[in-house]
C-alpha cells in the first residue's frame, strides 16, 4: 500500500456535508462560510502540487539571509499577531462552524493561546538571539566560546495541522518557527474548512510567499510535500498511526521531525483524597474530559478510582456534567465532534460497553442521548466496563469517561503500566506530595498534573511534547525557540604564538612537552569571565617580547 492510499484511509479525507451546520447560530453569521468544502473540493481538480515552485521563494530568502535578522522575524511576528487580533470574531466564526465551539471556548483555546505564544517571542526575541557565552576546556586557554541559534535550513518549515485544534495546534508552532528564522509551509486541516480557508485567505493576506505559505488539501497533497527532498523541521500533531507514516517519510529525506501524538492519558483519585475536595476534583475532571468535545491531545482518557471513593465521586461527576451544561446538554455549550465519522464511532464505543452486562454500568449518558448526524456526543460516564473493551484499549478522544474502580495504589499503579504506550499526560488527584512522586517514578508520562487536567496544554513556560509512543520533540515558549533553531557551537582563538604555549600541543610529544601536556589536559573548565583575563594576560606577555 503506498504512501498515499494510507494517508487517505488514516486521515479519514470524506467531503462531510455535515461540515456547513453552524451550531447555535444564525444563517446570517453562517452564510460566509457555506461554499467553503465546495472551495476545497474544487482545488483537488487543480494540477498535482508543485512542492518546488511552492518552495522556490522560501529558498531565496534563505540566500538573502534575511530571515536571520531581527527585523524579519519581528515583522512576520506582529502580522501573526494582527492577523489573530483583528480577525478575532472571523475565527470565531469559523470554529463554529467547523465544531460548533462556543466563542468564549475557541477565543481561550485557539486565538488566546496563540496570541500569549505570540507575545513570548516578541517580548524575548531580542535576548534569544544574542548569542550565549559558553566555558572552555582549560586546555584550548585563551578561547571564547559562544552559543548562537541559527535558523535550520532552507527550504522551510512544513506544518501538518489538525483538526482537533485546527487554528491553535498550526500557529502555535508557527510562530515559534518565525522567530527561529525559518519560512513556514502549513497544511492545515481539511476536516475543518472553514478554519482552513480562513488560514490560506490571511496568510496570503498578511505574508510574502518567501515567509508564510499556505497549501490546503488532503493526503493528495500531503504526499508530495512529506516527499520532497528535504525540510528544514517537520511538525506533525495527530495520531500515532499517522505519526509513523510521517516519521517514515521523512526518515527518507533526513527532514527532522517534531510529533505531538496521544495515547491514553490516565486520571487516578487516591484513596487519601479528601471527601471535601471530590466535588472540585470531578468539577476539574469533567471540564478536561468536555473541553472541545473531548478531542484534546491531553484529555483525562480514563479514570481510576479506589473503591472507598467510588461512589462519592461518581455521584459528583454526574452532578458536574449537570451543573456546567444543565438539562438539555445538545443545546449547552458542549462542542461537536469534528466529523460525523468520529461520532459514530463515539457511538460505536458507546454501545459496545451497553452490552457487556457484569460489573459494567452507564451512570450518565448513553447512545440513544447522541446525535450522530448533528455530531452530537452526550457526556457518558462508564464503570468498570470490561478490560478488553474498545474504551480501554483505544484512545477515546470524545467525552466518554470509563472508569476502573481498584483496591489499592499498587493496582492503580499495575493498570496503568499494563496499558499500551507511554501516555502524553497524566493526571494524579491526592493530598500528598509523596504519593504524586511515587505515581511519577512507577509510570511513566510525557507530563504529570497533580490536583487539576489539561491546565498545561497552554503554558508558555512548560514543554508540550509526547514520550515513547506519544511523541518525541517539544515546544512552546523557549522550547519552540530551542526545537526550531540549530545551536550552533562559535570560538575563536588569539591566533598569536602565547595561545599555543610554545607548540606544546603539536607532535612530537616527548620530554618536558609530554608532561606539559598531560598537565594542560587536566585543567578545569574555565567560565567565560576568566577567558578574557587570560587573553589580556597573554597580550600583555606578547607585547613584552
Amino acid at each position: 500500500m503506498n504512501l498515499a492510499v494510507l494517508l487517505i484511509t488514516l486521515l479519514n479525507m470524506s467531503n462531510n456535508k455535515n461540515n456547513n451546520k453552524n451550531y447555535g447560530s444564525t444563517n446570517e453569521k453562517n452564510k460566509d462560510y457555506a461554499a467553503l468544502p465546495k472551495i476545497i473540493e474544487r482545488s483537488k481538480s487543480e494540477p498535482p502540487l508543485d512542492v518546488a515552485a511552492l518552495v522556490a521563494p522560501m529558498y531565496e530568502t534563505h540566500k538573502s539571509t534575511v530571515n536571520t535578522t531581527y527585523q524579519w522575524r519581528m515583522k512576520n511576528l506582529r502580522k501573526l499577531r494582527t492577523l489573530h487580533t483583528k480577525h478575532r470574531s472571523e475565527w470565531e466564526e469559523a470554529l463554529l462552524h467547523d465544531m460548533g465551539k462556543q466563542r468564549v471556548e475557541a477565543f481561550v483555546s485557539e486565538v488566546k493561546l496563540n496570541i500569549v505564544e505570540i507575545d513570548y517571542f516578541l517580548a524575548n526575541l531580542k535576548k534569544l538571539m544574542k548569542p550565549t557565552p559558553a566555558s572552555s576546556a582549560g586546555y584550548n586557554i585563551p578561547c571564547f566560546a559562544q552559543i548562537d541559534h541559527r535558523p535550520l535550513g532552507p527550504p522551510a518549515v512544513l506544518v501538518i495541522g489538525a483538526s482537533n485544534y485546527p487554528l491553535q495546534l498550526v500557529f502555535a508552532v508557527t510562530a515559534g518557527a518565525i522567530a527561529g528564522g525559518n519560512p513556514v509551509v502549513i497544511k492545515p486541516s481539511e476536516q475543518a474548512p472553514a478554519t482552513s480557508n480562513l488560514i490560506a485567505k490571511l496568510c496570503a493576506q498578511y505574508f510574502d510567499h518567501g515567509s508564510i505559505q499556505v497549501v490546503e488539501g488532503g493526503a493528495e497533497v500531503v504526499t508530495p510535500l512529506l516527499q520532497h527532498s528535504k525540510w528544514a523541521k517537520i511538525a506533525f500533531t495527530g495520531s500515532e498511526r499517522v505519526g509513523r507514516i510521517v516519521a517514515a517519510a521523512a526518515a527518507k529525506t533526513l527532514s527532522p521531525v517534531l510529533l505531538e501524538l496521544g495515547g491514553k492519558s490516565p486520571c487516578y483519585v487516591d484513596y487519601d483524597a479528601a471527601p471535601t475536595s471530590l466535588h472540585l476534583a470531578a468539577q476539574r475532571i469533567v471540564w478536561g474530559k468536555t473541553w472541545n468535545a473531548g478531542q484534546t491531545c491531553v484529555c483525562p482518557d480514563y479514570l481510576i478510582v479506589h473503591e472507598n471513593h467510588k461512589d462519592r465521586l461518581v455521584k459528583e461527576l454526574v452532578g458536574a456534567v449537570q451543573q456546567q451544561f444543565g438539562p438539555n446538554v445538545e443545546t449547552s455549550e458542549l462542542g461537536r465532534m469534528i466529523q460525523e465519522s468520529h461520532a459514530a464511532r463515539q457511538v460505536e464505543l458507546i454501545k459496545e460497553v451497553e452490552k457487556a452486562g457484569g460489573n459494567c454500568k452507564i451512570v450518565m449518558g448513553g447512545s440513544a442521548l447522541c446525535n450522530v448526524k448533528d455530531k452530537f456526543i452526550h457526556p457518558t460516564i462508564v464503570v468498570d466496563p470490561p478490560r478488553d473493551s474498545r474504551l480501554l484499549t483505544e484512545e477515546i478522544f470524545g467525552p466518554i469517561l470509563p472508569i476502573v474502580t481498584v483496591k489499592s495504589r499498587k493496582e492503580a499503579q499495575e493498570f496503568i503500566q499494563s496499558m499500551y504506550g507511554t501516555p502524553l499526560a497524566m493526571y494524579i488527584f491526592t493530598n500528598s506530595d509523596s504519593v504524586f512522586r511515587e505515581m511519577v517514578r512507577t509510570c511513566p508520562a510525557a507530563s504529570t498534573l497533580r490536583n487539576d487536567v489539561l491546565v498545561h496544554f497552554g503554558h508558555p513556560a512548560l514543554p508540550m511534547g509526547g514520550l515513547g509512543t506519544s511523541g518525541y520533540g517539544n515546544y512552546h515558549g523557549i522550547f519552540s525557540w530551542r526545537a526550531f533553531t540549530h545551536a550552533q557551537s562559535q570560538v575563536f582563538r588569539p591566533c598569536i604564538p602565547t595561545a599555543d604555549f610554545g607548540g606544546t600541543r603539536y607532535h612530537p610529544f616527548k620530554g618536558l612537552k609530554e608532561k606539559v601536556v598531560l598537565f594542560m589536559v587536566e585543567l578545569p573548565m574555565m567560565p567565560p569571565l576568566h577567558l578574557r583575563y587570560w587573553f589580556l594576560a597573554g597580550a600583555a606577555v606578547y607585547a613584552t617580547l
